[in-house]
């Protein structure tokens, strides 16, 4: 059940995810800056309490879609850097607990692709 709800979230996230020409690569991980929320497409907010050039802590990763339905992924660790194509930023989380409704799951490790 929760290697489904892991693989439905992924698809949430890379079925919402559109790519937009602009700012270089470095731009993007630029913004994500400690103590502040970034946005990204898909509805997704990312706040992190520290960074350390690819690695950051407190990490909450927060998505409402359009019928308002809140999805939580919390971890204490986790990596970030440029994605393949260098227009989207790759965010892994280890050990990530998953809130959604009443649903709850932890995962090992998850990566989602951030795009603007």
């Amino acid at each position: 059940m929760r290697k489904y709800l892991v693989i439905a979230l992924l698809a949430l996230l890379i079925g919402g995810c559109s790519h937009k020409a602009g700012s270089g690569a470095q731009a993007l991980l630029d913004q994500i800056v400690p103590g502040q929320d970034s946005t990204w497409a898909g509805g997704y907010v990312l706040h992190v309490a520290k960074r350390e050039g690819a690695n950051v802590e407190g990490i909450q990763l927060i998505q409402t879609t359009g019928d308002g339905q809140v999805t939580t992924i919390s971890a204490e660790k986790g990596t970030v850097g440029l994605g393949e194509d260098a227009k989207n930023v790759s965010l892994v989380l280890f050990e990530a607990q998953t809130v959604r409704g009443k649903i709850r799951m932890q995962t090992h490790r998850v990566q989602f692709a951030l795009t603007k």
